[in-house]
């Protein structure tokens, strides 16, 4: 029941703050938050990352195996969540692109 309960908050709570009124609205809302949250988890996901490099390269000096573990695990998670986050970016602008909603531009790449 309780988790039922918080389902439902979750749903209802983007329409209750947007005031939204048809399922299109809902959907460019979610979506929306969504892409807002994506690239602070992405920063998140590059810290760790590299703390995970910093953490290896450092103790391997000093030949501390827990830490050149705890390191690598760091990169490891580091590098995955990095690609989580790339494709649920790609897969959200596509399902933005393919239903005709308001899509938010991905971040301009130079190209010399």
């Amino acid at each position: 029941m309780y988790k039922f309960l918080t389902l439902i908050t979750l749903i209802l709570t983007p329409v209750l703050v947007f005031a939204i009124s048809n399922v299109q609205d809902l959907l460019v809302a979610v979506l929306t938050l969504i892409n807002l949250v994506i690239p602070v988890v992405f920063g998140l996901a590059l810290i760790v990352f590299f703390y995970g490099v910093a953490k290896f390269v450092f103790k391997s000096r000093e030949g501390d195996e827990d830490a050149i573990k705890e390191g690598k695990s760091l990169m490891l998670w580091g590098v995955i969540s990095i690609f989580v986050m790339g494709s649920l970016w790609g897969v959200i602008y596509f399902i933005q692109y393919e239903l005709g909603l308001e899509t938010t531009p991905a971040p301009a790449v130079y190209n010399p």
